[in-house]
Formats: structure tokens, sequence, C-alpha cells
């Protein structure tokens, strides 16, 4: 039996499910309970009760990302969402909207890393984190920065 698709191997058509799921899990786990969408509301994916904290989850496995010509060993998330065709018949995501989400969570597949970055920091329609310490992620303080979705007290 092939199994190429599913999350260990490759991309598969359940990795954002999983990653939702991943992230759910990790937020139980950490006394933040929350809540999951019916439907796939401008970018919601989930909320955290109490608090109300609007959730984007991006799961991504590594890659190369090329900047400047220069390939080096990076997770890419993209911030587009379904895709539309423009009156050129070219087909198009829409960014999602900071202002319809409070946080992105990033999952780092490979690393089991997670970045909870909020969305006024989502300036680009790519979130890129490299994995060498020689070149740093200007999210690396949002690496597990779990307490912003704490309920403020």
């Amino acid at each position: 039996m092939n199994n190429s698709k599913h999350l260990g191997d490759t991309f598969g058509p359940y990795t954002g499910k999983a990653g939702e799921y991943r992230v759910a899990s990790e937020l139980l786990l950490r006394g933040i309970n929350v809540a999951e969408m019916a439907i796939d509301n401008a970018g919601v994916d989930l909320i955290t009760i109490p608090g109300n904290k609007r959730i984007q989850v991006k799961t991504s496995r590594s890659e190369y990302s090329n900047t400047r010509g220069y390939k080096y060993p990076a997770y890419l998330f993209c911030t587009r969402r379904k895709k539309y065709v423009n009156s050129r018949n070219i087909t198009l995501r829409p960014k999602i909207q900071p202002e319809n989400i409070d946080f992105l969570i990033c999952w780092c597949v490979d690393h089991d890393w997670f970045y909870i970055i909020p969305s006024s920091e989502m300036t680009q329609t790519t979130v890129n984190i490299p994995i060498s310490p020689e070149r740093p992620s200007k999210y690396q303080k949002y690496l597990n920065a779990w307490e912003q979705l704490r309920e403020e007290q």
C-alpha cells in the first residue's frame, strides 16, 4: 500500500487539519481551552475560551527558501487564502487580513517548533523561518510564546 501522502512523508490533504489539531492539543496541555471553527470564517481556525483570541494555524515541512539567489533550509508559510481568478484570468489568493485574526501560529513539523505570531506582525504574505542558527528569524522571539494566548487577569 502506497501511503506517500501522509504527514510523515510529504504534504497531503490532511496536513492543515493535522496542524490545527496539533496546535489545539498543545493549547489544551498548557491549560488554555480552545474551540475549533466548524466553517473556515475569514481565516479563523481556533478560538481560545475564555479570551476569544482568534487563531489562524499554518503547517509546514522544511524546504529550501531562495532569497536573493541564496538557498537555505527554512519553513515557509503562505498567508494567502482561497484562490480566485481576476479579470485577466490570473489565479490569485487574497491575503489573510490581520484584522480578522489575533494570532498566526506556525507549526514547523520536522522540528516540532511553534511560532505564535501576533497579527500585527503580519506584514508580508509569506512567513519565512530559517532552520540554521546562522540565519536567525525575525520571528525568533515568538518561538513557543504561548503566554500571549493566556487570558489577561
